[in-house]
């Protein structure tokens, strides 16, 4: 079934169920060529400067980008394992979600989901260094006083020692390179009152070849198209992770493997 081909920001006007079926139709198709999780041909790490970090970038692209984003992780469930990792690591009811790196509010709109559907009244705070991604995570979540919005620097996180119950790392920290992101990690696990997640892309040829693939079927976005295998070329695997993460004097660590083509990595406070 092919798709509706509009304008860029077309696929925001098809009811969400229908859009999901004709993206998730088209996807599964390329999934199911997969080969089994054994056979991986790791790719040596190359980063180059992705085009929605750009503070030039064209605000229309820019804006149809963070949509197919936002639109690639609802379709491929990463938003809801975030939240039922956050859920299973917090121990408080009206818990403080601090998101790195937020980008258009996915996740964030996740979070509020839940706990409307809930007992678990999520605080969630979007932090991103562009004041574009802020505006644009605000005009999607859209409630107010819903969620609180901040334009910083993950390097430097103006937060106080363990005044945030959770921390969240999701599709950030291949954005940098060791010294930065294991500061990062560092910054994380000093606001973080509980626990941190942490979810990146894994840098394999199969992840490359699926991720070229998906980001051209589900949107048009040009930046979508080039940005993807990028952040491929530049992620981390999981061992490449733990290092990081011994770097940033996090002991207890966890990481495991995660669909699609994922790691996730938690950290937990002892003695919160």
């Amino acid at each position: 079934m092919p798709f509706a081909r509009r304008s860029e920001d077309a696929y925001d006007e098809i009811p969400v169920g229908q859009l999901e079926q004709l993206q998730f139709a088209r996807f599964s198709e390329a999934i199911t060529c997969t080969p089994p999780s054994g056979i991986e041909v790791a790719l040596q790490r190359r980063r180059e400067p992705e085009l929605m970090d750009d503070p030039n970038v064209n605000p229309r692209e820019h804006r149809a980008a963070l949509a197919a984003l936002r639109r690639s992780n609802r379709l491929l469930g990463a938003d809801a394992k975030l939240v039922d990792m956050v859920a299973a690591n917090t121990h408080s009811d009206d818990a403080r979600i601090l998101e790195l790196g937020s980008g258009g509010g996915g996740l964030i709109a996740a979070l509020l989901t839940r706990s409307r559907e809930t007992e678990r009244m999520f605080r969630p705070i979007a932090l991103d260094r562009s004041q574009f991604a802020i505006d644009d995570a605000r005009n999607h979540i859209g409630a107010v006083h819903a969620a609180d919005f901040v334009v910083g620097n993950a390097l430097q996180l103006p937060f106080a020692n363990q005044s945030i119950e959770i921390v969240v790392c999701s599709l950030l920290l291949h954005h940098f390179d060791p010294a930065d992101a294991t500061q990062l990690l560092r910054e994380a696990t000093r606001v973080a009152s509980q626990a941190v997640v942490v979810n990146d892309l894994n840098r394999t040829a199969i992840a490359w070849v699926l991720t070229w693939s998906a980001t051209r079927l589900m949107s048009r976005s040009r930046l979508f198209h080039i940005d993807g295998p990028r952040s491929v070329r530049a992620a981390y695997r999981p061992a490449e992770a733990m290092d990081l993460a011994t770097g940033a004097d996090m002991t207890q660590v966890t990481v495991r493997r995660v669909f699609p083509f994922r790691w996730m990595m938690i950290w937990r406070r002892e003695n919160p």
